[in-house]
């Protein structure tokens, strides 16, 4: 057989290898067989310390009896809980560990296969100590470039604020973050980010949306950056209440939200911790800061499972209905 043969045989076979699946790199799959995405839902077992996954779909409820994935073996001891659950665009998950003298730890959730459990795995970056209870990938593309990010915090930047680039889907850069304006709060118990707001390149005037209990009121931030890009940069985070007026949801008052889940489009899901009722938000029918009116449906979605150690995340990329 000539050179040339085994040359020409070997980019045929090249060609003709089929790309890996997402779960194979460790990564969930963020949309179903028709094109609409998944969310996700976490729920912390203290008592064996283990994080479950559950995975939901539009027209389905979640069903916490059989979790997507489970996971074990953090290698720490007195663990308070895990929380602060992100995916980012590829369905990489991530999540925060607080131990009970509040040392904070990021992990990433592999995913291996439906019904599984597996060990978390330790990304080796301790956030300091802290009452984080929520997370939310960012991302942004320049130059063809995809940057993507995890905000995580105490409620709605209201402490121990970090932003995380992911350089690699297990190897983060701790970036520098400033936290202003008035709605900093413990009391929205999650926040998600809104693709396609105004730093995402989008026309959307809000970054970040989460739920405040004690208000009735939906929270949102915007992001500044600063620098370059994937290199020597920074983030300034900036705090408002989304309307002059209460916002009140039928069924939802004074119960806290742990899992908000961010969609494409500008979609969020807001879900209520008492009885996993999930509401959406719509960031196309918020134009300005100054009305209430859409911002969130009065009737629920669709349900999750009613939990206070819970959390919520999507992929960002696709609406759910």
């Amino acid at each position: 057989m000539s050179f040339l043969m085994i040359v020409s045989l070997a980019y045929v076979t090249i060609e003709t290898i089929d790309p890996e699946p997402a779960e194979a790199s460790g990564a969930f799959t963020c949309l179903n067989d028709d094109g609409k995405a998944y969310y996700f839902q976490s729920t912390w077992n203290s008592s064996n310390n283990t994080l479950e996954i559950i995975r939901a779909e539009d027209g389905t409820n979640g069903d916490a009896s059989n979790p997507i994935m489970t996971y074990s073996n953090w290698g720490y001891n007195n663990i308070s809980e895990v929380n602060s659950l992100s995916m980012d665009s590829d369905g990489h998950m991530y999540a925060v560990l607080k131990q009970n003298n509040n040392n904070t730890q990021l992990f990433k959730l592999p995913f291996t296969s439906e019904g599984s459990t597996t060990t978390p795995t330790d990304m080796n970056v301790t956030l300091g100590s802290g009452d984080n209870n929520a997370a939310s990938i960012f991302e942004k593309t320049v130059s063809g470039t995809t940057h993507k990010y995890i905000f995580t915090s105490k409620g709605f930047f209201k402490g121990n604020d970090h932003v995380l680039r992911l350089d690699t889907p297990t190897t983060v850069t701790d970036i520098s973050v400033s936290v202003t304006g008035s709605a900093k709060t413990n009391k929205a118990k999650d926040f998600a980010w809104v693709n396609g707001g105004p730093n995402s390149g989008g026309s959307y005037d809000v970054d970040f949306i989460g739920y405040d209990q004690n208000v009735d009121r939906l929270v949102g931030a915007t992001i500044t950056h600063s620098g370059t890009w994937g290199g020597s940069e920074s983030f300034v985070v900036d705090t408002e209440y989304r309307s002059t007026n209460s916002i009140t949801l039928s069924g939802f008052t004074n119960n806290s939200s742990g899992a908000v889940m961010g969609f494409g489009n500008g979609i969020v899901y807001i879900m209520d911790n008492g009885d996993g009722d999930l509401y959406r938000y719509d960031a196309s029918n918020d134009t300005s800061t100054s009305t209430n009116s859409n911002e969130v449906t009065s009737t629920a979605e669709n349900t999750m499972t009613n939990s206070s150690n819970t959390d919520g995340a999507a992929c960002g990329i696709g609406d759910p209905t």
